[in-house]
């Protein structure tokens, strides 16, 4: 999510929040004004930038569990640290949120601060971020989220695509969700569940689901690098262990980011291919 220093620190006073006001704090504490208020051309940026003046350099740490019930959207830390231990960020929702990528279930994994399964992000607005065309857009679909296909259909537009029951774990920060409403009807489905949890040195994701008739489901998910140490139900991500049901077939293909929309993709993640 980009957005600038100053206007995080705005947003953290508005609210009171003395977490945020930390972490701002810590990215740009002992940074010159100049350098907080640049970017976009944006003088206002500026001027607020001065006002603030050099803000004093702080620690911060992170809370180790978050439930937002207003948006549906979980996090869990192994440890209080940001580049140590297993991330996870796990988002309910609906599909008709303000710059919406119909990713509804979708989450995201760190380990000791590095990127094992990633949401690609937005890449460059342009008129088609903002038209009817907006979901064809790779980065703007379900299947380029780590999210299941069934029977080929992604998810759905609108503000009826959403998920629903949550179930939150305050102990263990586990968080599961009922995801058939996310779906049209044309995929067949007749309930999925999924359920995230970082627990005891792993982090597991779970799916349980139902197809009115013989279908087929596939479970996508994004990475910044091939998979290395290929096995049985198991393979290696930026050297961690993913292991998953030896019963799927694992395949792979190079994310497409050859439009205006999505050529910076890749190198956001520091990679030539997603």
């Amino acid at each position: 999510m980009r957005v600038n220093p100053s206007d995080k620190l705005d947003f953290a006073l508005f609210c009171g929040s003395e977490l945020m006001e930390s972490y701002v704090r810590n990215q740009i504490g002992g940074i010159s004004p100049e350098y907080v208020g640049a970017g976009r051309g944006c003088p206002y940026r500026l001027l607020r930038a001065y006002y603030y003046g050099t803000l004093p350099a702080s620690d911060f740490l992170p809370r180790k569990k978050v439930w937002l019930d207003g948006i549906g959207v979980a996090v869990t830390r192994e440890t209080d640290s940001a580049d140590k231990g297993l991330y996870l960020a796990f988002k309910g929702g609906h599909n008709a949120e303000s710059h919406n990528h119909n990713d509804v279930g979708n989450f995201i994994i760190f380990a000791d601060g590095k990127p094992i399964f990633i949401d690609l992000g937005v890449g460059e607005y342009t008129r088609k971020t903002f038209s009817a065309q907006r979901y064809d857009i790779p980065s703007m679909r379900s299947e380029y989220h780590n999210l299941p296909s069934f029977n080929g259909v992604l998810q759905g537009a609108g503000r009826a695509f959403e998920a629903n029951d949550y179930r939150y774990d305050s102990d263990s920060g586990a968080l599961d969700m009922e995801l058939t409403a996310a779906y049209p009807r044309e995929s067949g489905l007749e309930f999925y569940r999924r359920r995230a949890e970082n627990k005891d040195g792993k982090i597991s994701v779970s799916d349980s689901f139902a197809l009115k008739n013989d279908g087929r489901a596939e479970f996508h998910l994004i990475g910044r690098c091939r998979p290395e140490n290929i096995g049985e139900g198991c393979f290696t991500q930026d050297g961690r262990t993913v292991r998953f049901d030896p019963t799927l077939k694992l395949e792979f293909e190079e994310i497409p980011c050859d439009t205006v929309e999505t050529a910076e993709l890749p190198s956001t993640w520091k990679t030539d291919k997603l």
